[in-house]
């Protein structure tokens, strides 16, 4: 059986690190849209990278 890696060991941190910022992404705005476009939408909405 294989130790588990300890938790401050650097591959460890940065593929938690990469986890973590992909579901910050998730949230970013894919496609921009003009203030005026938003304005003129009765439900002003926009799709986001996680969909």
């Amino acid at each position: 059986m294989s130790e588990r890696p300890r938790i401050s060991e650097e591959t460890v941190m940065t593929r938690w690190l990469a986890l973590e910022l992909k579901r910050m992404n998730e949230g970013t705005v894919a496609a921009r849209k003009a203030l005026a476009e938003l304005l003129s939408e009765p439900v002003p909405a926009t799709i986001t990278k996680g969909g």
